[in-house]
């Protein structure tokens, strides 16, 4: 199977997006540095015109956080509003994966986790998508 990585020029993306990778049946998006509820909301506009150059809610989303350096719960809660619109998107999956613990724990305690999936790394996201 071939994927295909988008890249995006960086002053219309946000600091906190690496890549997203179009697998198939799934994207993976994955995303970098300091995340912040401030970067979040600033950053709006740019990552809903990126949703739609990508097509991002047709089909399932692995969010992965491996390379993610600082966040805190308020911005996991902001980010999850955010893909709140992902649900609505023909029963598609979104699976999180490599969450720091705090976050990982954020999502069990809030009941998120009945709502999205949690996975250790890409490859158990992969397989929760099966």
């Amino acid at each position: 199977m071939t994927t295909k990585i988008f890249y995006f020029d960086g002053s219309k993306t946000p600091a906190y997006l690496d890549s997203i990778e179009d697998c198939g049946r799934y994207f993976i998006v994955r995303l970098k540095g300091s995340i912040d509820t401030s970067a979040l909301e600033r950053d709006r506009e740019k990552m809903t015109a990126i949703i739609r150059q990508v097509n991002l809610y047709s089909k399932s989303i692995i969010c992965d956080f491996a390379k993610v350096t600082q966040s805190d719960t308020a911005t996991l809660a902001a980010l999850l509003r955010r893909l709140s619109d992902f649900r609505g998107a023909g029963g598609s999956k979104l699976v999180f994966c490599s969450l720091p613990s705090q976050l990982k724990e954020f999502i069990i305690i809030t009941k998120f986790s009945e709502i999205f999936s949690i996975a250790a790394d890409e490859k158990a996201a992969a397989a929760n998508l099966q």
